[in-house]
This record gives C-alpha cells, structure tokens and sequence, in this order.
C-alpha cells in the first residue's frame, strides 16, 4: 500500500469522514496511540456503510458482515488535538467478500493506510455475500487505481 502514491491522496477516496482524535488515546510519548488509529479506521469503514446501508439495515447486518483481513500502514504519528479526515474507496468485490481501502489524513498530510477485507459470516462458517449488500456495493462502484500520466 505504502508504495502507492495514490493512496496518499485524499481525491482518490470515495467517501469521506472527520474523526476527533481524543486526549483519552494519547499515549506517554504524547501521540495518538496505535490502537485509537486502528480504531478511527474501522470508524471511518462503519460511517461508510451507514452511508450505503442505512442504520436499521446496517446494525441488522452485524451479526453477518465480519472482518476477514486488515492490513495497516502507519506512516506518520497522529497528534492530538487535530480531527483526522479518514477517506473510504471500495477496491475489489466478489460474489464472498469486499475489500474497502482507507487513508488517514493529518493537517493535509496523509498519516495512515489500510485495507480491509469483509466477508459474509454464518453458522461457523464464511458464506457468499447477500445479494443486496453486493448489488449495493456495486451500485457505490469501485475505485479504480489511476492510469499512469
């Protein structure tokens, strides 16, 4: 992810999403700590699918959609008291799962990337995505990475 320097640009994000850093995250060397970043990703996941979902169809889904995979670069220490701007792009989708890409941003600069990979769970076992989550997916579209100059 890190190697991608359209990661690190907050146009290429589809969604977008202000998140407070909080003094309660802030940890002995006077940053945000990493578990409040990781934190602050999934927000910013959770703030997208409110958007596509809705709250009543979101919160019934929980119990469904599951994390099957992050991966996480931490490029930059986050500081408090600055909000962080968290950017949101669905990267892949499949009949199984859907990969959401999320970059961190800092006072302009970006701080943070992640990956995330969500999958349909049921009775013990990962399953296909139901057919309105994908076709809602799909209605967002995906981001594409941009073509070269």
């Amino acid at each position: 992810m890190r190697s991608k320097q359209w990661r690190r640009e907050l146009a290429f994000y589809q969604f977008k999403a202000e998140i407070p850093t909080r003094y309660a995250d802030v940890d002995t060397e006077r940053h945000v700590n990493n578990v409040a970043v990781l934190s602050m990703h999934a927000e910013a996941r959770s703030r997208l699918h409110l958007s596509l979902f809705g709250r009543d169809a979101w919160l019934a889904q929980t119990d469904t959609l599951r994390t099957a995979g992050i991966e996480t670069d931490f490029l930059a220490v986050t500081h408090y008291p600055a909000p962080v701007t968290c950017g949101v792009s669905l990267i892949a989708v499949n009949e199984r799962d859907y990969t959401l890409a999320v970059g961190m941003f800092q006072d302009g600069a970006c701080v943070g990337l992640q990956e995330c990979r969500t999958g349909a769970w049921h009775a013990g076992e990962w399953r296909g995505l139901p057919s309105h989550v994908r076709a809602r997916l799909l209605e967002f579209g995906l981001a594409g990475e941009p073509a070269p100059c």
